[in-house]
């Protein structure tokens, strides 16, 4: 989950993509280019929940591996996470 700071004016699709490319890169311990580069990001807004509606702006991170299933979780796993799937 990614909270959306007061910086960000107007949560566009290219706001919530770096976002969760930050938020999934410190999750799985990569750069974020490994991350651009290996997986693919999904993310969900909550926005007819009360908790948006009321100015907690969080953003829902998803991590897809296109190359197969990962084996394990991803968190903490580092550059090993990159090797996980098959």
């Amino acid at each position: 989950m990614w909270r959306v700071g007061p910086e960000v004016e107007t949560l566009t699709d290219d706001v919530r993509h770096a976002g969760c490319r930050a938020t999934v890169s410190r999750y799985v311990g990569v750069s974020e280019t490994d991350v651009e580069g290996r997986f693919q990001l999904f993310w969900f807004t909550p926005e007819g929940e009360p908790e948006w509606q009321a100015g907690a702006l969080s953003v829902g991170c998803l991590l897809h591996s296109p190359e197969g299933a990962l084996k394990a979780s991803v968190k903490g796993a580092g550059r090993k996470a990159l090797a996980a799937t098959g």
